[in-house]
């Protein structure tokens, strides 16, 4: 049997994880096939672009150096081949819209294969394109247009709705951990979610969903955490959710207002300060009634994927959003300039019911 190998063209990740063996460079030669190069980094791990000789294919490679500890590529191999559809089960799913079928999520990146080489844990898996964050940063304002946003919104929640039927949640919904894809322009189109490092599983050994015990350790980024996950507590559907909110209203209005602190309590604070309410206060109907409804979510509901998509697709209806619109990053700068941002776009709108 030939062994998989791949050269490591490129590294994906931003910043450099010191405790990675110093062997793994541009050009390394991995499982005697298999060339590197890192591209971006998650929560624990590297990932890196390499080309794999035998199917002469492109993939991406996420490493880690193998400790006495447990894997982190492990968990995320588990919660990976869940995702995309493998082993598939759901036992506490109580409407149809819930359920996604037994192939793989579309939103979901594929997953390849998995092992251990030269003191490293690695997986390799579908090779995708930018991630939101660095993609609305290069917009105008630092902002996707109203057409952008919603389209955007409605992927997000479908890949969470997803994670979610797998009876996983994710505790690190940011920007940076949904990208587009890479290649032709359906996949360029398409919203992936990904690093499920911070994964958990939400069911417990009875099918049912597990019980809240004392307090909970901080689990996600600053920026986007729900104000229960900084007041720990322990985290459910809804605070995937709450995180996908402040994403939304990000992409929205180019920022958050705590963005650029970084000490927690001031954080927290920020967010108490900025409920909800106000913080969608002049931004379209969909994002405020997205945020009247997660308010009515306790710790192990189930949230009501639908009525959230289907608030974006109203609100896309009435404003003549087409699904075949070009998304901001397909166009040029000029043709994004002409473009008005929705930041005060149906901000009079009444709120729908729930």
């Amino acid at each position: 049997m030939q062994k998989r190998g791949f050269y490591v063209l490129k590294n994906l990740s931003q910043n450099c994880i010191q405790n990675l063996p110093p062997h793994l460079v541009n050009g390394t030669l991995l499982l005697s096939t298999l060339q590197m190069a890192k591209v971006g980094q998650g929560g624990y791990g590297q990932v890196f672009k390499a080309y794999e000789i035998r199917k002469k294919r492109y993939v991406a490679l996420k490493v880690e150096k193998v400790t006495d500890r447990r894997s982190r590529i492990d968990l995320e191999v588990e919660v990976l081949k869940k995702f995309e559809g493998e082993h598939f089960s759901m036992p506490v799913v109580k409407r149809i819209d819930a359920v996604f079928s037994a192939t793989r999520s579309r939103h979901c990146p594929e997953f390849y294969y998995s092992g251990e080489c030269k003191g490293l844990n690695y997986y390799a898996f579908q090779l995708l394109g930018v991630n939101l964050s660095t993609l609305r940063k290069a917009c105008p304002g630092c902002s996707f247009t109203f057409s952008t946003v919603h389209r955007v919104a409605v992927q997000c929640i479908e890949a969470i709705r997803d994670l979610h039927s797998a009876n996983y949640i994710h505790r690190d919904i940011k920007t940076s951990n949904f990208m587009i894809g890479y290649g032709s322009k359906t996949v360029i189109r398409c919203v992936y979610l990904i690093d499920f490092g911070l994964a958990k599983c939400y069911i417990d050994e009875n099918g049912k969903h597990y019980h809240e015990e004392g307090q909970a350790n901080f689990r996600g980024t600053l920026r986007y955490a729900s104000i229960t996950t900084h007041e720990q507590q322990h985290q459910g559907r809804k605070d995937d959710l709450w995180s996908l909110l402040y994403v939304i209203v990000e992409m929205i209005k180019g920022t958050l207002p705590w963005a650029k602190m970084t000490v927690p309590t001031e954080v927290h604070k920020c967010k108490m300060d900025n409920p909800p309410e106000k913080l969608v206060i002049d931004l379209p109907s969909a994002v405020k009634d997205m945020a009247l409804y997660l308010d009515t979510l306790s710790f192990s509901d189930e949230p009501n994927y639908a009525l959230l998509i289907d608030l974006f697709k109203q609100t896309m209806q009435a404003e003549g959003v087409k699904e075949q619109d070009d998304y901001d990053w397909e166009k040029s700068l000029d043709e994004l300039k002409k473009l008005k941002r929705p930041s005060k776009r149906n901000a009079s709108d009444s709120h729908s019911s729930i």
